[in-house]
């Protein structure tokens, strides 16, 4: 089991030699979304390892002690915590956490492979109870 399935959705990280934790929310999910106009435009810049993205990923997620950092902290002093924790550690840390927060605080569950990722929630029953109506004739 990797430390993402134990820490249930929290995404350890080590910011000046301490551990700390990405927790997911749903003021993290706005945050993050804002960032960059969406959780995959920000996975991009992520991926680009571009500074201020990673760091406000971070920021919307870290978790000391308890408690999430003040804005005042986070523009003073995270920035340089991540850049002294390095982007090619963190950005990885980073998508996983959009990954998580982008599933609803959830670690996103590999697609089965049987079904072809068709789930069978209520989005995917309407959709056949629609096509089985639609076929039905119309009694008039």
């Amino acid at each position: 089991m990797s430390e993402r399935e134990i820490n249930g959705g929290r995404i350890a990280i080590t910011l000046e030699g301490r551990e700390a934790f990405l927790e997911p929310s749903l003021e993290a999910c706005v945050e993050i979304s804002a960032i960059a106009g969406g959780m995959n435009a920000a996975i991009e810049r992520c991926l680009r390892l571009d500074f201020q993205t990673i760091c406000e990923v971070i920021g919307a997620g870290l978790v000391t002690n308890g408690k999430r950092l003040s804005p005042n902290l986070r523009q003073r002093e995270l920035p340089k915590s991540v850049y002294d924790a390095g982007l090619i550690y963190l950005h990885g840390k980073a998508i996983d956490f959009i990954h998580v927060v982008a599933n609803g605080g959830r670690l996103p569950e590999e697609v089965d492979e049987e079904d072809g990722g068709e789930g069978d929630g209520p989005l995917s029953q309407s959709q056949s109870t629609t096509e089985s109506s639609l076929s039905e004739p119309v009694a008039g």
